[in-house]
C-alpha cells in the first residue's frame, strides 16, 4: 500500500508548558466499507441479522437508510444494525513539520466525487507553491471545486 493514499483517521500532539513532549504523530485506519473482509466478519459475528447489503451499502432493514462505511460519526438511523464509531487503528506515524493532512467525510472520497489520486494531484499543485501554500486558500479552493463536482453529479450526501 502507498502510504500517501492511505487514509488519516487522527491527530494527537502532546506538549507540556508549550512544549512538545512526543512528536505530532497519526493514526491510519483501514477503510470500513462492505467489501473489507474483516468488517463483514465483524459484522456478521456480532450483528447477523441487524442489517442487509445492497450492492456496496449497508442498510438498515428497519428504516432502509443506506450509507457506505461501516464506521463513522452520527448516522443515527444506523442504529442497531453494527455500524459503530470505533475505529480499526492499524498503525500510527510520526508527521514531519509542515506535514499537511487531509480529512473529509466520506462523501467526498466517493469515486463520483473526487478520485483519490485526483486528490493527490490537487494538494500537490498547491504544496509547489511553497511559502505560497495558505491552508485557508487551499480549503476554501476544495470546497468550492468538492460542492461543484457534487452538485453537477446530482449527488447532496
Amino acid at each position: 500500500d502507498d502510504p500517501i493514499m492511505r487514509p488519516v483517521f487522527g491527530l494527537q500532539s502532546f506538549t507540556e508548558k508549550g512544549k512538545p513532549t512526543v512528536p505530532p504523530f497519526g493514526i491510519t485506519t483501514p477503510a470500513h466499507n462492505v467489501f473489507s473482509k474483516e468488517e463483514l466478519l465483524r459484522l456478521n459475528t456480532h450483528h447477523a441479522g441487524a442489517f442487509e447489503i445492497d450492492g456496496a451499502f449497508l442498510v438498515n432493514p428497519i428504516t432502509k437508510f443506506a450509507i457506505q462505511p461501516t464506521r463513522g460519526f452520527g448516522d443515527f438511523d444506523m442504529f442497531g444494525t453494527g455500524y459503530t464509531n470505533i475505529p480499526e487503528v492499524s498503525s500510527t506515524f510520526t508527521l514531519e513539520e509542515d506535514t499537511v493532512l487531509f480529512c473529509a467525510s466520506d462523501g467526498v472520497f466517493d469515486e463520483h466525487v473526487w478520485k483519490d489520486d485526483e486528490l493527490v494531484t490537487f494538494f500537490d499543485q498547491y504544496a509547489k507553491q511553497g511559502s505560497r501554500f495558505r491552508t485557508e486558500v487551499v480549503t476554501e479552493l476544495l470546497y468550492k471545486e468538492t460542492l461543484d463536482r457534487s452538485l453537477a453529479g446530482g449527488y447532496v450526501d
